[in-house]
């Protein structure tokens, strides 16, 4: 389906809101987001990479998706 990705994105903000807390599944979810969207989507990598940093303190997986952000969402 084409909505796939809109769907893994939502699920990722339903599970970083205040009733879930579950930042493990959401920054899953916003990861799943990136892979399932033809073009960029920066704002869940973005949101992936923070929660990785602050949340989880996985600086491993934060400086990966940071580091795919800027090789793959930005402007040449």
């Amino acid at each position: 389906s084409d909505k796939l990705a809109d769907v893994a994105y939502e699920l990722g903000e339903l599970y970083e809101g205040r009733a879930f807390k579950q930042y493990a599944r959401a920054a899953a979810y916003y990861i799943r987001a990136c892979d399932w969207r033809k073009g960029n989507r920066t704002d869940a990598r973005l949101r992936a990479a923070r929660l990785y940093d602050k949340q989880l303190n996985d600086r491993e997986k934060a400086i990966k998706t940071y580091r795919d952000v800027v090789a793959t969402d930005t402007d040449p």
